[in-house]
């Protein structure tokens, strides 16, 4: 449930005065004494802790908090905040490796999940992303069958239809003027051969860049175009054109590209995103995240997962490779953990070494109308994962898989838990053209 500022502030102030246990000072310092000293604590089967802190973008803007785990389980840690014009991000890791990052379930809160066994050593850590607020952060123990599924993602609004416009008076016909010097076409998709850094991204589109840093739309209709961005993208508009362009996320970038809206209707064309694997330990989540765009022409590579994808969503003729790899990062990359309408068509995904190339799951809503088609999938513990949960039946409704073909650089199989109601055909291996059953 979704607070005010004054009573999520009300609710840290009790807490502390009440137990002293977890606060920190107004910059993200420990109070003597508490559980925030910076020892780590020990978690038991539903056990739970909360901590409670402040933190500031332009001051301390990192906690951390180690914890011990007791016995095997799912460890969940939530993160809520009370200032919706705050910006506050969560992540788990093992060593200094980020192995799981928060995913929003409001504009307040985030979560982070991992099954988890004994003896394992964690450490949680909350990032200040945008101004400063209070914080407080839940960790759970939690039995993995008793854990429940989060509650389906809501559908979005239908956009109203515009009341049509008047018919103008009739203008007089103007003198003709001279034939304009016709305009170049843009560059057509890659039909035919498969997309790769010489047909996707800005460079094969020959315009000059013009440097900038980063960048939060709020105008709805705002084009963007031919810019070289160090850093980052926000857009909270509607209608909004990313073309031509090169990304190269920064360390607080999370996304390179992050839609707030599955209304969005953004349009991203002949960009490329560098998440920078190696600079910082692939800070990057998703080179772009999450609904409401279509990609197309797009060179994403660098990231821990090339694109996160949910409603009303289409990605074609792209290039994803080239992704953060090991130390326990399922990177995928497309993910999608639920939502109704995408589209993946004539892709080519080379991400040998990473989790899987198209990794669909139901863990934050019901998948429907998904088509993946025409692309070329090579690489992952598995090419595809369908999406049929087996320990519940779920099973994608309205669901097709046709015309893809599967590379052999994959550790255990082109694909998995593809569902018996999924249309699967004319799929095959790119070498020989030799058949692929379901």
């Amino acid at each position: 449930m979704l607070r005010t500022r004054g009573e999520f502030i009300s609710s840290l102030a009790l807490a502390c005065a009440v137990a002293l246990a977890g606060c920190v000072g107004a910059v993200g310092e420990p109070v003597p004494g508490s559980d925030a000293d910076g020892a780590s604590v020990d978690l038991r089967l539903s056990g739970e802790r909360t901590f409670t802190g402040s933190l500031s973008a332009s001051g301390t803007s990192i906690w951390r908090r180690g914890i011990r785990v007791r016995a095997d389980g799912v460890l969940v840690a939530t993160l809520e905040w009370g200032d919706p014009s705050a910006d506050f991000a969560i992540r788990l890791k093992s060593g200094r490796r980020v192995v799981e990052y928060g995913d929003p379930i409001d504009e307040t809160v985030q979560e982070v999940r991992r099954n988890v066994k004994r003896g394992e050593y964690y450490t949680i850590e909350v990032e200040a992303l945008k101004r400063s607020d209070d914080f407080a952060v839940t960790v759970k123990l939690m039995d993995p069958d008793a854990v429940p599924e989060p509650d389906p993602m809501p559908e979005p609004d239908p956009m109203p239809e515009p009341d049509p416009m008047p018919e103008p008076d009739p203008m007089p016909e103007p003198d003709p003027m001279p034939e304009p010097d016709p305009i170049p076409d843009p560059p057509p998709a890659p039909t035919g051969g498969l997309p790769n850094a010489s047909n996707t991204g800005w460079q094969h589109t020959g315009v000059t860049l013009t440097n900038s840093g980063s960048i939060t739309v709020n105008q709805d209709g705002t084009v963007i175009d031919s810019l070289n961005v160090t850093g980052c993208i926000t857009v909270n508009a509607k209608n909004v054109t990313i073309r031509r362009t090169k990304i190269t996320t920064t360390g607080g970038c999370w996304r390179g590209i992050d839609v707030r809206s599955s209304s969005a209707n953004l349009l991203v064309e002949d960009v490329e995103v560098n998440g920078r694997v190696g600079a910082d330990e692939g800070s990057t989540a998703e080179c772009i995240s999450s609904a409401g765009f279509t990609a197309r022409r797009v060179n994403v590579y660098g990231c821990a997962d090339g694109f996160k994808m949910s409603t009303n969503t289409t990605i074609e003729d792209s290039y994803i490779h080239n992704l953060l790899n090991g130390n326990g990062c399922h990177c995928d990359g497309v993910q999608t953990m639920g939502g109704n309408g995408m589209t993946l068509r004539h892709n080519n995904f080379d991400v040998v070494g990473s989790g899987a190339a198209i990794m669909l799951g139901d863990e934050f809503g019901t998948l429907n109308n998904i088509r993946i088609d025409s692309n070329r999938i090579n690489g992952g513990n598995f090419g595809l994962y369908g999406g049929w949960n087996q320990s519940t039946n779920y099973m994608p409704t309205n669901m097709s898989v046709v015309d893809n073909r599967f590379g052999r650089n994959f550790t255990y199989g082109t694909h998995v838990y593809v569902a018996p109601t999924t249309a699967w055909s004319g799929n095959a291996y790119d070498d020989n053209n030799q058949s692929i059953a379901r």
